[in-house]
This record gives C-alpha cells, sequence and structure tokens, in this order.
C-alpha cells in the first residue's frame, strides 16, 4: 500500500540506480497511487504502465539497499503490487475477450462479391399509418404517387333562427 511506502521511509529520501538516475521513494509513491487509481478508473491499459515502472523502479531501490530488514520489506511490498498488478492484468484480458467475442468479423478478412446487384432492391420503405390506394391497372399509373384526396363534404349549417322567436 502507499501509506506502507510512506511510512517506511521519507518521500524525499534518493538513492542513486546504476545507470546514474536518482530513485526517489516519492516517484514510487506517485507510481503505485497512479497504477492504483487508473485501476479504479478502468483504465486498464494505463495502470498496467505504471505497476510496470513501480515494480522496476521497487527493484533498482532494492539493489542499491544494503540494509537486509529493509530490503525484506520492500520485498513484501513488491510481492503485494505484483499481485495486484496480475489481477488488472487478469481483468485486461477479460475485456480483452469480451471486444474478441463482441467483434468477431472484425477478424476475419471480407470476400467481396463481384456479383451483379440483386434486381429487386432489398429495402422496403417504411409504411405509414395510412392506408395505401388500390394499385390501378393503367400502364402511366405510377404506385408511389397519391391519388387527390376527396373533396370535403359540405357541412349543411342550420338555418338561424329569428331573435323574436320564443321557445
Amino acid at each position: 500500500r502507499s501509506s506502507d511506502l510512506a511510512s517506511l521511509y521519507c518521500c524525499y529520501c534518493f538513492m542513486t540506480s546504476t545507470d546514474g538516475k536518482a530513485v526517489s521513494l516519492e516517484d514510487i509513491c506517485d507510481n503505485a497511487k497512479m497504477a492504483r487509481e487508473y485501476a479504479l478508473l478502468g483504465n486498464y491499459e494505463t495502470s498496467v504502465i505504471y505497476y510496470q515502472s513501480v515494480l522496476q523502479q521497487i527493484n533498482k531501490y532494492v539493489s542499491q539497499d544494503v540494509d537486509l530488514q529493509r530490503k525484506n520489506r520492500w520485498r513484501e511490498i513488491r510481492q503485494e503490487l505484483n499481485k495486484e498488478f496480475d489481477q488488472v492484468k487478469e481483468l485486461q484480458g477479460i475485456l480483452l475477450s469480451f471486444r474478441t467475442v463482441a467483434e468477431p468479423s472484425s477478424q476475419k478478412p471480407e470476400k467481396k462479391n463481384f456479383s451483379p446487384p440483386d434486381p429487386k432492391p432489398s429495402y422496403e420503405p417504411p409504411r405509414s399509418h395510412y392506408p395505401r390506394p388500390a394499385p390501378k391497372n393503367d400502364v402511366g399509373h405510377d404506385p408511389d404517387v397519391w391519388e387527390p384526396p376527396p373533396p370535403k363534404p359540405k357541412h349543411i349549417r342550420p338555418a338561424r333562427r329569428p331573435d323574436n322567436v320564443t321557445k
């Protein structure tokens, strides 16, 4: 845990690795924290990169330390982080298997069909809720063109009663 790392050493302590670069405990703590945060957010690819980085940093740090007790404690921390790292890799693999199952056609090469298109289109326009008129046998009749609507019936208004008529 990053709290274990912080409690082991002051985060501002540096050791020099074999390649001349300083291994900072602060960097180790930050990378472990970032690896966990990205894993919690579901960004497993980035989390894996941070876990790899923190494990490499711990290996460099342990190789430079001379105190046996501290080395053993760092090995315990590395084992815990390795377990977390394996769990993240497992989750990443599960998600990858979902993607490959959901997209099987993307892996297979497409076969190109060079045959002529069908004379009848496979697309059928959506049917409206209004009934279409019965087709006519006229040669010049287009079935997609509707006939004009019938004329509106004229409502006969009742004649107005004169005002002087009593009920």
